[in-house]
């Protein structure tokens, strides 16, 4: 791992760690934010929408999800995996704790949209990071490569045979 990679990794994790131990702490703060988004889970579940136990068990859940998957990419463990686990969660959190239908002043707006800014540019973060190959060519160039020297290999033998 070169020194950008290993400077940039933590520092991309932080926000996720920090957001994942606040979830595994203290899930009723993230159940009360999820409650800007219940109408839209009413709506979409119906009857089946999730209770506030539920939501509390599904913020431990997700935040023990983000907090393992933010270690492992502070520490360049599974790196592309775990930043498509964040990017993933990212989107979601970023709607639920920066809900700008609700901001009633322009201040409050001006707050939530830079809020939400900076969480869509953190998921664009871990999206790109998500496709970092540390330099190594892709599988599909690999395979591509394998096939044409075994084209040009059976070539060359075919080549020989006409000749002989």
């Amino acid at each position: 791992m070169n020194l950008l990679r290993a400077c940039a990794r933590p520092a991309l994790a932080l926000p996720a760690l920090l957001d994942s131990i606040s979830a595994l702490r203290e899930p009723e703060v993230h159940v009360e934010r999820a409650h800007v988004v219940r109408p839209l889970m009413d709506t979409v579940a119906g009857e089946a929408a999730p209770t506030d136990e539920q939501l509390t068990v599904a913020t431990r859940v997700l935040g023990g999800v983000m907090l393992g998957a933010a270690t492992c990419f502070a520490l360049g463990k599974a790196p592309r995996t775990s930043a498509t686990v964040l990017a993933t969660i990212s989107i979601p959190m970023a709607l639920v704790n920066h809900p700008l239908w609700t901001a009633r002043s322009r201040a409050e707006r001006r707050e939530m949209t830079s809020g939400m800014a900076s969480r869509f540019a953190l998921a664009g973060a871990y999206a790109l990071a998500s496709t970092d190959r540390v330099g190594a060519p892709s599988v599909s160039w690999r395979v591509n490569q394998w096939q044409a020297r075994r084209a040009l290999e059976r070539e060359k033998a075919l080549a020989t045979k006409v000749s002989a």
